[in-house]
């Protein structure tokens, strides 16, 4: 909604590369540019090409000048998803390269595009709270299984599900690396659904030197 017919056509052409199985109609929505994707990406079974969909078009908005103001869910409804906030600035960012960061099922926690540095160093900020870790069969995709069920802790154990993500922003801040965008983009039944992170980091950016975030 609000966006000009160039960067409109940016996020459609992005689309057709990230999500494999295209666009299936595109149509005026009440003042808003309405895309249909074919398939379910927000339900299906294809959630790491869903979540390397979203990860694109927010690095095409904000190639584009399009900075995330915020995520924002105030509808009272069950499965209603985010609301993304953009505002736009004249002087381009500097250029990111990106990775996500995915909660999957009650333990698992997925690194999709992540560098390979970035992936050993995280297992070692996590070591004790892992049970396991592998390659999936996606490519560039890390799956981490972690010990017990964090995602769905109560009481007292939701204090370590905090220290775990304490530990995640650690280990990707270690890399340069910052959370541009904490999404949840998923339409599954309310206790099931979990934000992803898309995170960023200067393309330039070296050991030492601060993390950006503006």
């Amino acid at each position: 909604m609000q966006f000009p017919p160039s960067t409109v056509n940016a996020v459609k052409k992005t689309i057709s590369i990230t999500w494999p199985r295209g666009i299936q109609n595109v149509r005026m929505y009440a003042g808003s540019d309405e895309i249909q994707l074919s398939g379910n990406p927000w339900r299906g079974n294809d959630t790491i090409d869903a979540r390397r969909m979203m990860k694109g078009i927010l690095e095409v908005l904000y190639d584009e000048g399009w900075l995330l103001c915020t995520s924002t869910n105030c509808m009272m409804k069950q499965q209603e998803k985010d609301t993304l906030i953009f505002k736009f600035q004249e002087s381009i960012p500097p250029a990111c390269e990106w990775m996500s960061v995915s909660f999957v099922r009650q333990d698992h926690l997925r690194l999709i595009d992540a560098p390979w540095d970035l992936v050993t160093s995280l297992l070692g900020i996590l070591k004790g709270e892992v049970q396991s870790h592998g390659a999936h069969a996606q490519k560039y995709v890390y799956d981490i299984k972690m010990t017990g069920y964090p995602w769905t802790a109560v009481g007292t154990a939701t204090m370590r599900t905090r220290l775990i993500l304490l530990k995640l922003i650690e280990g990707l801040e270690g890399h340069g690396f910052s959370v541009y965008a904490s999404v949840e983009q998923d339409a599954k039944d309310e206790e099931e659904e979990t934000d992803v992170w898309h995170c960023r980091r200067k393309v330039d950016w070296v050991p030492g030197e601060s993390v950006y975030i503006a």
